[in-house]
């Protein structure tokens, strides 16, 4: 009976442990996995995320994000006409404002202007309410501005959870994200960029370049110049540069389209993820 007693609290013990083993196991992997899913790269859980198009033409797709900046939006729209292309421009809404007659000029030389939200701040871990303002407002400025066609939305850093998706669906809208990224902000060499973007670029393709900044001023003479670069070898390599709402219609369904549809999902699916990714969404979407 001493013995039965002695082991009793040892054996109490080895199973709290496990326990607690459990539970930050548990809690470890719901933090990585809501670290993982808001990236860039991760999947779209729900609605539809463009990386690039699955396509035998040889066309792509040229994005710019975070401007209008008058150090180098002009330079690259005169070098678009030069080379007779399009790109998409995902603007932010503040800068639009602080510069308007960029946006007019943007939508006078024939490119796309995409939304990049108000002020380029994540939106992950926001409530509803919050990313709607940042995605209306900037939705709102571009129509004061004379901006007549669709407008592609792009996230701050390509992050997402659930949320986002969540209003991007109830709003019928499409994720544009990109497949090549050439770290631009950081100014790398214009070479450098050209010889990565060559080794990466395929018809369909969406490149990622950075016309504008947020926060610390940033120079773009770097993105300035491998833009002429760039548009000189899809020339030669007969690749027709278009914005990415066009470049979407050369394929009825996007290789990479990540397309769920919420009804399609088990409810208790998307319970579970809502409760994961942000504990107040039911309440704030009714909000």
């Amino acid at each position: 009976m001493r013995i039965g007693r002695a082991k009793q609290p040892r054996t109490m013990h080895k199973s709290r442990s496990f326990i607690w083993l459990l539970i930050v196991a548990l809690i470890g992997s719901i933090g990585y996995l809501q670290f993982y899913m808001r990236r860039a790269s991760a999947p779209q859980l729900l609605g539809r995320a463009i990386r690039f198009v699955s396509t035998q033409a040889k066309v792509v797709s040229i994005t710019f994000d975070d401007g209008p900046n008058p150090e180098s939006t002009k330079q690259i729209l005169d070098l678009l006409k030069k080379y007779d292309a399009r790109a998409t421009f995902f603007v932010i809404g503040r800068n639009a404002e602080k510069y308007p007659e960029l946006v007019k000029a943007t939508i006078a030389s024939g490119n796309e202007l995409g939304n990049h939200s108000w002020d380029h701040q994540r939106l992950t871990y926001k409530n509803p309410a919050f990313v709607r303002r940042q995605i209306e407002s900037t939705d709102r400025l571009l129509r004061e501005l004379g901006y007549e066609r669709e407008i592609p939305f792009r996230a701050p850093y390509g992050h997402k959870l659930l949320i986002l998706p969540l209003i991007l669906v109830q709003s019928d809208r499409i994720h544009y994200l990109w497949n090549i990224e050439l770290d631009d902000w950081d100014s790398p060499s214009p070479q450098d960029m050209l010889q990565r973007c060559k080794g990466q670029i395929k018809p369909g393709s969406i490149v990622l370049l950075h016309d504008g900044y947020t926060g610390e001023y940033q120079p773009r003479s770097a993105t300035v110049e491998l833009v002429e670069m760039l548009l000189d070898y899809c020339k030669e390599e007969s690749y027709k540069v278009v914005p990415v709402s066009e470049l979407r219609r050369y394929h009825g369904r996007p290789a990479r389209s990540d397309k769920v549809s919420p009804s399609s999902l088990p409810a208790n699916v998307v319970a579970a993820l809502t409760v994961v990714c942000c504990p107040n969404t039911v309440r704030m979407l009714n909000s």
